[in-house]
């Protein structure tokens, strides 16, 4: 009741967030994207890969490795929730004027670095993996300065392990004419 005596119609506004769960089992996320070799522009400083949340539940990152199949790796720590059906970014700086201009989210620093001829990214929680993708210069599309995208109409754990799902986006970013913008829909590729 306001001051006259009149009932008060503030409105409220309550927003429902979908609900929010530990990353446990193969698929929770998908290695949607990678840029493995941006060449002498950035060197190593440009390196990321984005990973997708195909579920409709809220996830939490907090614990999870990243890893490749050699000795590289890195737990990510802090409070990490990513949104259903959104995009993550990982990389070695968050530094723009280093990374060549991608929007990172999480740094991962000097522990892991992807090799541009042949390397794995892998993602797991505890025992469980949750993603993998192994690739090589001669069957994927890696090209210097371009990243590999996974195909819009395959973001599956699955479906991301053939080289025939991945091709070069042709979308710039940054300011050193980099392409593959991440943390954007992935196009479809045409074979």
């Amino acid at each position: 009741i306001d001051s006259e005596g009149q009932f008060a119609t503030d409105t409220i506004e309550i927003t429902v967030l979908a609900p929010l769960r530990g990353v446990t089992t193969a698929g929770d996320l998908v290695i949607s994207e990678a840029m493995v070799n941006p060449g002498p522009a950035t060197g190593v400083d440009g390196e990321w890969f984005e990973i997708y949340n195909p579920t409709d539940n809220r996830l939490d990152l907090t614990g999870l490795t990243i890893r490749d199949d050699g000795t590289d790796f890195h737990v990510l720590a802090g409070s990490i929730v990513l949104d259903p059906k959104s995009y993550f970014v990982l990389g070695r700086t968050r530094d723009v004027g280093l990374n060549g201009g991608a929007p990172v989210d999480y740094v991962y620093g000097t522990f892991f670095t992807m090799a541009d001829d042949m390397d794995s990214i892998v993602l797991e929680m505890g025992p469980t993996t949750i993603d993998r993708v192994a690739y090589d210069a001669l069957t994927w599309p890696i090209e210097e300065g371009i990243a590999m995208s996974l195909s819009g109409n395959m973001m599956a754990d699955d479906l991301n392990d053939l080289p025939e799902n991945w091709c070069q986006p042709s979308t710039p970013y940054g300011t050193v004419g980099l392409r593959g913008p991440p943390q954007e829909d992935n196009p479809t590729c045409v074979p």
